[in-house]
């Protein structure tokens, strides 16, 4: 619900949850009194009354189709593919749901627990657009990308000793 295609935040989140833990944010999502409590921003910018349809189709069709083609029918419905940045990023979407098909035994995972540690092992690919040249990346973007030769610069030089600690041990 706070992906592009829908656009709560986390407080839109937490008025139409509130206190509740136990019930499944669907059934809040009826709660037209819950629906209201909801600042009014996050209600005109959320899109709920696009989602909330799309949402209840899918729980309709549940156990009717391949988990591949139900995850993947709803995702396009939401429009996730439209809220890609690039082609790489729609072929590592992609790569998740032909995971999802081989994990898969018909309308349910085959072994959960695995299929949580083979999603771990998913890499976000190189840009597929990009050229042999130089890639300049933070750490955090390139986490997961495997390239030829990786230079962390200054990576290995020794910090100055009058600089403060990061944690004070008492």
């Amino acid at each position: 619900l706070r992906a592009p295609w829908c656009g709560l935040t986390l407080a839109d989140l937490q008025s139409l949850i509130g206190s509740d833990y136990s019930s499944a944010v669907w059934d809040l999502m009826q709660d037209e009194s819950r629906m209201a409590s909801m600042p009014a921003d996050g209600r005109g910018r959320a899109q709920l009354d696009r989602v909330k349809p799309v949402i209840g189709d899918a729980i309709a069709q549940r156990g009717r189709l391949s988990m591949r083609r139900w995850i993947e029918g709803t995702w396009i419905r939401l429009g996730g593919p439209a809220c890609v940045e690039d082609r790489t990023s729609l072929e590592d979407a992609g790569a998740f749901l032909d995971l999802l098909e081989e994990s898969s035994a018909g309308a349910d995972l085959q072994d959960a627990q695995r299929f949580l540690e083979d999603v771990a092992g998913l890499y976000a690919k190189p840009d597929v657009e990009a050229d042999e040249s130089i890639q300049l990346l933070t750490i955090h973007k390139a986490k997961g990308l495997e390239f030829d030769t990786v230079i962390v610069p200054a990576i290995g030089k020794v910090p100055r000793s009058e600089e403060s600690s990061l944690l004070l041990w008492l």
